[in-house]
Parts: structure tokens; sequence; C-alpha cells
């Protein structure tokens, strides 16, 4: 407090004057309070009155003394009140008022504004708040918002683990005054669990191909026990599992190796866990996409491979290919284009497909022939297989060009060809036709069927002449 005295004196000799009041106000921010009684000390023989100020700087006051006897008392001074610094008010920690404790890897706040107090009004609330006496490697730790004095400490690495630290809280008001408090900091080792990753893959994604050799390695990067990447580094401080039923990972190395099959194309979810010397574990899902690659395919039964028909007489068989490529679709082709049958896009059923051949072999399909029978899948692979397919001939009755009525004159000379087919023709080794007529007006030539005569007077009249053509098989040399 700051004490205030009026000396309200008859004389010299500082006799009060008995009966006399006096009042005090002052000037804080430019006008005056309101008038304070002043109380009257026998002891000092002074009027007297008491106060705190909140603030520092230059103030004015004013003293009125009034008696109804004598003369009143008016009188005005100044005051200077001083700074008063930043001071501690205690201590709030988490176990001994000073020393607090966190854990590596966790983020740990104190609030050192309520350590902290202030009687001066224009530095509350106190605002300037700083660290000190941080030393390595606990300074990489903190950070202090200087406003609110609040205090962050995150340790994140195990090095950083230990104690007690030092760390000095400072204040400082706005007239430079300071205050300071210091703390002991306890960080605990946490162990770190490994952090997984994936060489040969993009992320946690690994693709491999249907019958190549695929490699991948888990990698696992541990602070307190190091790191092993591509299956070299801190061998036998980690150790790496994982649940798939298509391959098995090397404990030590981390290394995957092993050939996809057809069965095993599609996308796969492994379960991925990297185990450190203290049983801390760390797990991830790898994705494994198996990627198809087309395999052949086969033609396992063709028409009992050796076949022996008949012309003219309807033929049927099945031609059956297997192909492990489920989606796939198959067309069937044969090098003869009347070995006939239309088998274009059939679908893959439980890895199999069938195509029905039908037909009646004709005098095209007579003899011997080697038929080269492909099956193609829908990405262009393909296989083939050879049969022997034989058919015998049967012989067909040839037949005339139509023949009309015809017109020969006395003495002139009669030219006229007579033109048989045999389909039998179109055979391989071919069959002879050979002419023959019931006339005595003329001979037609057997090879050619060529009528050529000169009519005579006797041979007039009307004529019934019967034309036969008859076939010869000429076999061939076997």
């Amino acid at each position: 407090n700051v004490y205030f005295k009026a000396n309200y004196s008859i004389n010299s000799n500082n006799e009060p004057i008995t009966g006399g009041n006096c009042t005090i106000r002052f000037n804080i921010s430019g006008s005056y309070t309101q008038l304070y009684q002043m109380n009257y000390n026998d002891t000092s023989r002074l009027f007297e009155y008491n106060r705190s100020f909140t603030s520092r700087g230059n103030y004015i006051f004013n003293v009125i003394c009034e008696n109804n006897t004598y003369d009143n008392l008016n009188t005005t001074d100044g005051f200077y009140i001083s700074n008063t610094a930043p001071f501690i008010i205690g201590y709030y920690g988490e176990e001994n008022p000073n020393t607090q404790t966190c854990l590596e890897d966790s983020t740990c706040t104190y609030d050192a504004s309520l350590n902290f107090s202030e009687d001066d009004l224009v530095d509350r609330p106190l605002s300037n708040y700083q660290t000190t006496g941080l030393a390595a490697p606990f300074d990489s730790c903190v950070s202090i918002n200087s406003n609110t004095g609040v205090v962050t400490v995150a340790c994140t690495n195990s090095d950083q683990a230990g104690g007690p630290y030092n760390l000095s809280i400072q204040v400082i008001d706005g007239y430079g005054a300071a205050a300071v408090l210091l703390t002991k900091w306890n960080i605990t080792a946490v162990n770190d669990l490994p952090v997984i990753s994936y060489t040969g893959c993009s992320g946690s994604t690994c693709t491999c191909t249907e019958d190549t050799l695929c490699t991948i390695y888990i990698n696992g990067d541990d602070e307190e026990d190091g790191a092993v990447s591509d299956g070299s580094g801190a061998l036998g401080n980690l150790s790496f599992m994982e649940n798939s039923t298509f391959f098995d990972v090397n404990h030590t190395t981390g290394l995957i190796q092993f050939t996809p099959t057809n069965a095993q194309v599609g996308t796969h979810y492994v379960l991925v866990s990297v185990n450190d010397t203290v049983n801390g574990t760390s797990y991830d899902t790898m994705t494994l996409v198996i990627q198809n690659k087309n395999d052949l395919p086969n033609i396992t039964y063709a028409c009992d491979s050796s076949l022996e028909q008949t012309e003219d007489i309807a033929f049927s068989c099945y031609i059956n290919a297997t192909d492990i490529d489920a989606s796939d679709q198959h067309t069937y082709t044969a090098n003869y284009s009347w070995f006939n049958f239309s088998c274009t896009n059939v679908p893959v059923v439980d890895g199999n497909s069938s195509c029905l051949v039908n037909f009646v072999p004709e005098d095209i399909s007579v003899y011997a022939h080697w038929i080269n029978i492909t099956v193609t899948d829908s990405a262009g692979a393909q296989d083939s297989v050879v049969i022997n397919f034989s058919v015998t001939n049967v012989p067909d009755t040839p037949y005339f060009d139509n023949i009309t009525n015809l017109t020969a004159y006395t003495y002139a000379p009669f030219y006229y060809r007579v033109n048989a087919t045999d389909d039998d023709n179109w055979t391989q080794y071919g069959e002879t036709i050979y002419y023959h007529d019931n006339t005595s007006l003329f001979d037609i030539n057997v090879s050619t069927g060529i009528i050529n005569f000169v009519p005579t007077p006797e041979q007039n009249g009307t004529h019934w002449v019967n034309i036969l053509s008859l076939i010869h098989i000429s076999e061939p040399t076997r």
C-alpha cells in the first residue's frame, strides 16, 4: 500500500485544527476520481489515507482540508508508482511440484502461465514467455507458445529418452522485469514398432504375372533395432511373417519368391507382419495382384484321329479341347472347307470346349486326306492336330446336257456333240465317260460323243435314237 498524509495544523508547532476534515482524490487516467475520507491519527497528529495501485506510472493526488474557524487547505502533488516484476505463485505439475514425466512418441503440454502472477494490470495477462537452459538432445523436443506460456514437449526418438532434463521458463513483463521457473523433465522410452515397406511394389500393391518368377522384399525399419531392406541390414533383429497360401517369406531377410500359377490369378490380400527384438509387431495388408498369362488351348480328342467314311453317307464327330483360362472362347478351323463345322467363339466351360463336326461327304472329299484341325483361343494362342480322313467313292450316274429333237437333211453333213457329265470327275483320280448309240444311221464317237455323218435318201423319216453313256473308274496306284 501507498500511504498519503496531510498536516492540517494551526501553526508551525503542528497544532492540529480540531474539528477539521480532510479528503483526498486521485488523477489516474486524466481525471479525478471521487473524494475519499482521510482519517486523523492521534499519534502522528496527521490525517492519513492508504491504498494500492495496480499499474506503474506518474499520478496526481489532491487533498482538501476544511474547518469553519480556520482557512481551508487545498493542495495538489504528484507521485510515481514503480514497476513490479512478475513473480512465481506456485508449482503445478503431475508429480513433484517442478518435475514432469512424458512418454517418448507422445505429446505433453505444460501451462507455465499458472505458475506466474503480475501486480501491474498493464502487464496482465503476461504474454512474453521464453524457454532457457535447454541442452541436447532434449532441446529439439521443446517448444513454447510465447503468448500463452504453454510448453509442448514431444520427443520422438529413443535417443531423447532419459532425464531429468532442465527446462527453465522465463516470463518478461512490459518493463523488462522477469521471473524464471525451473522445471525438470523425465522422458520415458517407448519401444517403437517397425515401419513396413516393400521393394518391387507400388506402395503396398505388388503385381506378379502367372508362370513368371515373382520377387518381392518386405522391408522393416525399426528405431531401436535398425533396418532390414532388400534382404540386407540388421539381419536377425527383425522377423518377417505373412499368412499367404501361395508363398513363404524368408523370416530373416523378408524375401518372397515364387512362380504364380493360373489358379492363383486375381487379387489377393496378404497380412504381413514384422516383429522386433522386444516383440513389438507391426502389421500391414499387402495387395497382391497376379496377372493372367494366356495359356495355350489343348485338343484332347479329334474324331478318333483316323477315320474311313463313305461318300453320300452323313458323318459327325466331336472335337474337344481344354483350356485353364476360364474366360476364354475357342474358335475351331480346318484346312479343308468341306470338312464342315461352325464353331466360332465357343465358351470354355469348366476348362473344356467342344465342336460338332457334321456333314455329308461328297465327291470333292473322296480319297484320303490329312485334316489339320486348329483351335484358337481369345488371345490367339493355338493348338493343332492332324487326322487321317478317308472317303470311299460311290459311283455317280452320268447325266446328259439337255438334248432337243434334231433334224438332219439328205446329202447335208450333220454334226452334233453329245455332252455327258459325271460328278465323279471331281474326285482326285476321276472317271472316264464312253458314248454308245443303238442306231444304224451313224456311229457316235465313243470318246468325244460327236455325231458326224451325211444322211442318204434311204434314211429319210423319223428315228428314235438311244444314246448311252458309260463310266469307267480309273483307280490310282496306291
